[in-house]
């Protein structure tokens, strides 16, 4: 199903970074992945979420040169690129982070497995 980026979150924005960014998921198939553990897994085993996980999104925060503000006047967050000014929020430092990276990336939408707009 298609998502609008800024309405990425959980584990659905974490497997749109996975994706975009050829990470190695558990060959667990997703609904089952997610009825055992609540979110992604690597194929090693470990888990996977950079949107919440600073050892995790915090590199591609450094990567992509990621600018981080806080919203004072409306709460929450904003990302941009570094050459980019498109700015996503959300309402943590990491998830608006991996929103933007995901942005930069795809043209406002993404095609989401439904398993993971349940989760």
């Amino acid at each position: 199903m298609k998502v609008k980026v800024h309405e990425l979150e959980g584990v659905a924005l974490d497997w749109a970074v996975a994706k975009l960014r050829g990470v190695a998921l558990s060959q667990v198939p997703l609904k089952q992945m997610l009825k055992t553990y609540g979110v992604l897994r690597l194929r090693h085993g470990a888990l996977y979420s950079p949107s919440t996980e600073w050892a995790q999104g915090g590199p591609i925060v450094e990567q992509e040169q990621l600018q981080l503000m806080h919203m004072w006047d409306r709460g929450g967050w904003s990302a941009m690129r570094y050459d980019n000014m498109r700015s996503v929020s959300g309402p943590n430092p990491l998830t608006a982070a991996m929103r933007c990276y995901v942005m930069n990336r795809v043209d406002g939408e993404i095609d989401v497995p439904n398993e993971l707009l349940c989760a």
